[in-house]
């Protein structure tokens, strides 16, 4: 999914390079403020809240079902996940929100302005079932980009056969997963994403022969790249972009690198 979507990553560089204002904005939307003498984080952008899983405990603490709150796995990305019992499932609304934080040197400086950031969302969900014979299971999940393949679901297959016979099964499988992601033009003091993917999955007669497993996960990943544009660059720049917008991105059109004279990554 990400290499079909590098043309929309250059047409927006493009636009950048033609529309956005020759300012130059120092600071970051990703920072952590700790408590120096606990160490602990007190404030952090992104930040995350929403989403809930159901499903015992990764580190089987008891007989706890849920609702366990998602929490972040990197400063990052967010999501959770549950397993175990015959119905684990992730769901509810993720809200990222990113602040921006002016460099000390330069607190008057004015944030981005909007249309001059380029913001990066992935999202992923899985499920998985696993039962023995004479049992069903079931997994769906969709990471909630309404992309194409976004949905996933299975309502399980023979994974082992016996020695019988014919081969009888002894075992059937659903397992699905989708990953997908997505690029918009943002900007401001703050920027505020959300996105709501979901997974499920159900097994009859988890207690049955054969053995059962059950598994649902969601993460959910914000990159920013805020990008000013040099006074001295050219539409003459810019239709390189394009022209290569098929390949690997030029250097002087990517946000994370710095051209002589077209951009400067903050």
């Amino acid at each position: 999914m990400f290499h079909s979507l590098r043309p929309v990553v250059s047409a927006l560089l493009v636009s950048l390079m033609l529309t956005a204002a020759p300012t130059v904005h120092a600071g970051t939307y990703f920072w952590t403020t700790t408590d120096p003498s606990t160490g602990k984080v007190t404030a952090q952008s992104p930040s995350f809240s929403g989403g809930t899983a159901f499903g015992l405990t990764s580190n089987r603490n008891g007989p706890f079902n849920g609702p366990i709150p998602y929490s972040s796995s990197s400063s990052n990305t967010y999501g959770g996940g549950g397993g175990r019992m015959n119905s684990p499932s992730c769901s509810g609304a993720i809200t990222a929100t990113l602040t921006w934080q002016a460099d000390p040197a330069k607190a008057s400086d004015p944030p981005p302005p909007s249309g001059s950031v380029v913001v990066m969302e992935t999202s992923t969900a899985s499920a998985s079932a696993q039962v023995g014979a004479n049992a069903t299971c079931s997994a769906k999940c969709d990471d909630g980009m309404g992309q194409p393949g976004s949905t996933q679901s299975s309502s399980g297959v023979p994974n082992y056969y016996n020695t019988a016979t014919p081969p009888q099964p002894t075992q059937y499988l659903a397992s699905v997963s989708t990953s997908d992601t997505r690029y918009t033009v943002q900007g401001g003091a703050t920027i505020t994403l959300t996105l709501s993917p979901t997974s499920s999955a159900t097994a009859s007669a988890p207690n049955g022969p054969g053995g059962w497993q059950t598994g649902a996960s969601v993460s959910y990943t914000v990159n920013a790249y805020p990008v000013t544009v040099n006074p001295g660059g050219s539409p003459a720049s810019a239709r390189r972009c394009r022209t290569q917008s098929r390949q690997r991105l030029p250097r002087h059109c990517q946000p994370w690198r710095c051209g002589p004279r077209q951009q400067r990554q903050l």
